[in-house]
């Protein structure tokens, strides 16, 4: 690059990574959506008061820098490697379409934040699609020893009869913690139900005690337990959501979802339909 960027291109780069650093307790797909409004404004504000920066400037200070870096967190906490070879391009396309434009910013911004709120309902059903498997299968791990917070041990073959619900968390996982208000909600829901029971199955790492556990859900009313061992769950990644239903019989496995307009692997779709199941 001939030029050196002007300083308010480079602040407006951090002021946009840093809206995708402070939306960090939200939902991955609400940060990405803001965050893509932020960098997709910015643009504009530039095309409009700035038309003689050059378009390698604008790509590589306002797009690339937060794409990148939301797309490495990303990699790590939500699986989104499969969005790579689609997210990058797009970006690329959606900045030359707005930095050619000459006097028709603002007719291309009204259909593209119409399109970003499309999407930000459309990326959570793609990440539900993608990321939970409805099967019917036997499941050993219902015989595995728990401990709740009475220090009795007990296993999951005790809910037959029941639709149960198991939210698996650590804390290793940062996440984790975030969206337990969310499985407290979902549990909330069917409270009156009898015939489903929603419970929390803390993962140890070191140094950790069944007691750490339980003190850290003081505040939720779904039952509380805790693993004696971890490596026979064969959790890869948290948390993670498993569904069995009346029979014993795992149903769903995967990711916790339960926003009314995610469609797919919702996990409160799942336990209603399996609610009426005899």
């Amino acid at each position: 690059m001939k030029n050196k960027p002007p300083l308010h291109l480079v602040l407006a780069s951090i002021i946009c990574l840093a809206i995708f650093i402070g939306t960090s307790p939200m939902q991955c797909y609400h940060r990405f959506f803001l965050t893509g409004i932020a960098y997709f404004s910015a643009s504009i504000i530039y095309r409009i008061f700035f038309p003689q920066l050059r378009y390698n400037q604008l790509f590589l200070f306002v797009y690339v820098p937060g794409l990148l870096f939301g797309l490495l967190i990303f990699v790590v906490a939500d699986d989104g490697f499969k969005m790579i070879p689609v997210a990058i391009p797009l970006a690329a396309i959606l900045g030359f379409i707005v930095y050619s434009l000459p006097n028709k910013v603002f007719s291309f911004a009204l259909p593209t934040l119409l399109l970003a709120g499309v999407a930000y309902i459309a990326y959570p059903n793609y990440t539900g699609y993608i990321s939970g498997t409805c099967i019917r299968e036997n499941d050993t791990r219902i015989l595995l020893p728990l401990v709740n917070s009475a220090n009795d041990t007990v296993n999951l073959a005790a809910n037959k009869g029941k639709v149960s619900v198991l939210y698996f968390w650590s804390r290793s996982c940062a996440i984790c913690e975030k969206k337990l208000p969310d499985w407290g909600s979902l549990a909330m829901k069917f409270s009156n139900d009898s015939n489903v029971k929603f419970t929390s199955v803390y993962i140890p790492i070191k140094d950790t005690t069944p007691q750490w556990s339980f003190n850290r859900l003081k505040k939720y009313s779904f039952n509380k337990l805790y693993a004696i061992g971890s490596d026979e769950w064969q959790i890869p990644f948290f948390p993670k959501v498993l569904i069995y239903d009346k029979k014993g019989m795992l149903r769903y496995s995967g990711q916790l979802h339960t926003e009314p307009y995610v469609l797919f692997n919702n996990a409160g779709y799942i336990v209603r339909d399996l609610l009426k199941e005899k």
